[in-house]
């Protein structure tokens, strides 16, 4: 039996996949491990590529409304800075929004927390009186079990003693220990800002030179693929891109309109930092589904500090805004953007989250938006096809009389044309004959 070369690359292929996988099966956690390092040593590069996708879109943005008008299209100079002024323009907004956004949020905090603690206080002697006097005043037996929470003193004495004794017997180990905890405290402070700034750095090289790259990939994957191939795979990734640039605006776009809704409300309601949980809210929001809710918290916490009854009212009008921006809002705007549908969305934000966390949820939805629409198109395609097969078998089924008319008619035709041709020859050899006689 003789194979010709496709058969013996297909017994190859399949020889390496069996023994890769039995490789992987045997010692999985020695290839889970690899995978992770590797994964670490490219994280500033795939931080890199993240950051350059989310700077690229407010920099196309800034090249098309700057330096596309009909003046900037015939200056050389200005068509020649572009791209750097762009970048620059666009990274400075992005470090500009996340600055005043925590300059504006840490104060605000500092000052809520310091007036919750003197609530506090406050209040403790006032819920004690109440207890004691209105709410218990009939019922001893349960004011006598309640009474030492709130005569509770730290021992001050006690408290000193231990210290020094502490300070006395644990010295060394305690500077063993904060020496230890300052050092892997400085060490992951060091290695993530490294990895920011190494990433900052590869996503300038990227989007500096973004098409002259893009070019380069084309030529790689045409040199070792099929034309067919590379078709398709510049397709889903055109499908990917524009995917992943509408769902970023999108969230923008949606996460500025809850912003501003909560605004106008809470303002109309004189709700107190009515401006700092518009921002708070507006930012958590760019998590999809469940991002509003960590603004929701920390707004019920900073209104606690000023109103109890405040606070309570706050958890349902964001509720209701919740509602309603959930069914009509978000849809419209990030759904309708990416075309993925709700259910869909709540699966990739789920799975998303168990497995990355907040990038994982980020990731997730444009990424499933673009697998469903892959599975769609080929779903389609694939019924087209068995529709057309049906409807021709069903074609070839119901007309065969008129085949077979078509068949009779030409036999028709034949024999009259024959028997016309006999006609002739006879009518010729008679007359033939009359003259010779």
């Amino acid at each position: 039996m003789k194979l010709d070369k496709k058969t013996m690359h297909s017994i190859e292929f399949l020889i390496v996949f069996a023994v890769t996988a039995v490789v992987i099966g045997v010692r999985i956690e020695a290839v889970w491990t690899g995978i992770l390092k590797i994964f670490r040593l490219l994280m500033p590069f795939l931080l890199g590529a993240a950051l350059a996708f989310v700077i690229n879109v407010m920099m196309s943005s800034l090249e098309r409304h700057i330096f596309m008008n009909k003046y900037a299209k015939e200056n050389q100079i200005l068509q020649k800075i572009k791209r750097p002024v762009s970048l620059i323009l666009a990274i400075f907004i992005w470090i500009a929004i996340l600055v005043l956004i925590v300059s504006f949020l840490i104060p605000q905090l500092g000052d809520a927390t310091g007036k919750l603690i003197h609530n506090i206080q406050v209040e403790i002697p006032l819920l004690e009186a109440y207890l004691r006097e209105d709410l218990l005043r009939d019922n001893p037996q349960m004011w006598e079990k309640i009474q030492p929470f709130f005569e509770m003193q730290p021992d001050w004495e006690q408290l000193m003693n231990t210290a020094v004794n502490f300070l006395k017997n644990g010295y060394s180990e305690m500077m063993s220990q904060t020496v230890n905890a300052v050092t892997s405290i400085a060490g992951t402070v060091i290695n993530t800002v490294t990895e920011v700034a190494i990433g900052l750095v590869f996503a300038c090289y990227l989007l500096i030179s973004k098409e002259k790259y893009g070019r380069q990939a084309k030529r790689l994957i045409s040199a070792f693929l099929p034309k067919s191939v590379v078709d398709r795979i510049l397709e889903i990734a055109s499908l990917m891109f524009t995917t992943f640039s509408r769902f970023i605006t999108g969230q923008c776009v949606e996460a500025c309109i809850l912003g501003s809704i909560f605004f106008v409300v809470l303002g109309i309601g004189g709700f107190p930092y009515a401006p700092l949980i518009s921002v708070v809210i507006a930012f958590t929001a760019l998590i999809p589904v469940f991002g509003a809710f960590i603004g929701c918290v920390l707004g019920v916490f900073l209104i606690l500090t000023e109103s109890p009854l405040k606070a309570l009212i706050f958890i349902a009008v964001f509720l209701v805004i919740q509602q309603i921006e959930g069914n009509l809002i978000y849809p419209r705007v990030v759904g309708g953007s990416i075309g993925l549908p709700g259910i869909w969305t709540l699966a990739a934000v789920t799975v998303g989250g168990s497995l990355f966390g907040i990038v994982g949820m980020l990731v997730f939805i444009p990424l499933t938006s673009v697998l469903y629409h892959l599975l769609r198109d080929e779903v389609n395609r694939r019924l087209a096809n068995k529709n057309t097969k049906e409807n021709r078998k069903k074609e070839t089924i119901d007309c065969p009389a008129d085949g077979h008319e078509k068949k009779m008619a030409v036999q028709s035709r034949s024999g009259k044309k024959r028997r016309s041709e006999r006609t002739e020859i006879i009518e010729q050899h008679s007359q033939n004959t009359s003259d010779a006689k």
